[in-house]
């Protein structure tokens, strides 16, 4: 007489019903929060080459460039065009969001007027992240709900007049 090989087996009855329950949470969690710090690491990179680029530009414009006003006085126009190169090249980060990035031309630690020559530039970005995805999740990890994480991210580079 054959014994049957089915008797040892025993059915599970739900058991992996409930370790998903348990385990779901904890993915979820881990997840978004990979998820968001990786969005405010590809912002900070992105902000930091933006300043870079924008230093660089300043540190190739001539002497002349850095002693003209822009229309209307105020800021040198050399200043103005790496404003706008640092602006455009953040522009796809914030697509009509409530936070508007500040960025900062600065020669000589203080604002480029237009009446002198720098010997240090300087290119200063503040930005504000907040998730809109796991808000809920990666607020408590920042402290506050409305503004989670400020990036500033600089680039400084010497100014040599050719």
């Amino acid at each position: 007489m054959k014994k049957s090989l089915r008797k040892g087996r025993q059915r599970a009855n739900g058991g992996v019903a409930v370790e998903l329950a348990v385990l779901l949470p904890v993915i979820v969690l881990f997840v978004s929060v990979v998820l968001f710090f990786g969005r405010v690491f590809w912002h900070y990179t992105v902000a930091e080459k933006a300043a870079y680029d924008a230093v660089r530009f300043l540190a190739s414009a001539s002497a002349v460039e850095f002693r003209t006003q822009g229309p209307g006085g105020g800021k040198a126009h050399v200043a103005a065009i790496a404003e706008a190169i640092v602006k455009e090249e953040i522009a796809e980060l914030y697509q009509g969001g409530p936070y508007v990035p500040a960025v900062d031309v600065l020669c000589d630690l203080r604002s480029c007027n237009g009446t002198f020559v720098p010997a240090k530039l300087t290119v200063m970005v503040s930005l504000n992240i907040a998730d809109p995805f796991f808000d809920g999740i990666t607020s408590e990890l920042a402290g506050e709900s409305e503004v989670a994480i400020v990036l500033n991210p600089a680039a400084s580079m010497p100014y040599a007049e050719y």
